[in-house]
């Protein structure tokens, strides 16, 4: 029997939910030295050995495709051109899951570059709730989401789902296992604000990050918006938001010590 050869990752980016994760990553497979993964969000990480995956032809939102073993996840990468130089991967559950996906990251690939995109949280969680509501997983008001909020202000060992939109936010306790686990030098936080107001300034750090020249890139076309099916017509209270703001006050001033781009719009 010949010798079996496993593809892995060269970088990760580990969210956030809702923070351009899928226009970045097919920016990134424009270039010709680095390839994505054939499914954008594997999982590989944030899988478990009781973890059921959907058909990939089927799955949605509610019900997603995961590579459950190295096999599987080898596959995402190993079609790709030869003469791509990089491999990786964009999977929001390994932010949202961390103290888990961390460790099999540590196990697996312990010299990879992990990338996580932040946008302020208010922002994100209003826009999390939208596009579950429009896929139908979610009926409830955004004002009972946020009369929970209070009991929320702590992330869960075993992890959120993309329903928990306030926890889902506490990004400077997600980002603790990863800081625990790697070298500083292995993490880069951006900040979605860029991507959306400098996107060439943004893909430029991190093409450099990575390792490879930036590719020109079109920043006119939209990436994920037929799937998503947002629901841009419910209104969301302003008292909601503001309360919100309150609630995410204290993870801010802890995020601040630990990013090195500018807090103070999300602030505002």
């Amino acid at each position: 029997m010949g010798k079996k050869v496993i593809y892995l990752p060269d970088f990760i980016i580990i969210g956030a939910n809702k923070a351009g994760t899928t226009s970045v990553a097919n920016y990134l497979n424009l270039n010709p030295e680095i390839k994505i993964s054939e499914v954008k969000e594997p999982m590989f990480f944030s899988s478990t050995p009781a973890t059921i995956s959907a058909k990939r032809e089927n799955a949605n939102l509610a019900n997603p495709y995961v590579t459950i073993n190295l096999d599987d996840y080898s596959k995402m990468y190993q079609d790709h051109e030869i003469r791509a130089k990089y491999f990786g991967e964009a999977s929001t559950a390994y932010l949202a899951t961390p103290h888990s996906s961390v460790i099999a990251m540590k196990k697996v690939v312990p010299d990879v570059k992990i990338i996580a995109i932040l946008r302020e949280p208010v922002s994100r969680a209003v826009s999390a709730y939208k596009m579950c509501l429009g896929n139908g997983i979610e009926n409830r008001s955004f004002s009972e989401i946020v009369d929970q909020a209070e009991h929320q202000k702590t992330i869960i060992h075993g992890g959120h789902g993309v329903k928990e939109y306030v926890r889902n936010g506490l990004y400077a306790q997600l980002l603790q296992p990863y800081l625990q686990y790697f070298d500083p030098s292995q993490l880069l936080l951006l900040d979605y604000a860029e991507l959306q107001n400098h996107p060439r300034q943004f893909m430029e750090k991190l093409s450099e990050y990575i390792g490879v020249k930036y590719h020109p890139v079109d920043f006119k076309k939209k990436y994920n918006i037929e799937s998503e099916h947002v629901n841009d017509n419910v209104e969301i209270n302003k008292a909601d938001i503001l309360k919100l703001k309150k609630i995410f006050g204290d993870e801010i001033n802890a995020l601040d010590k630990i990013v090195d781009f500018d807090l103070s719009d999300w602030r505002a």
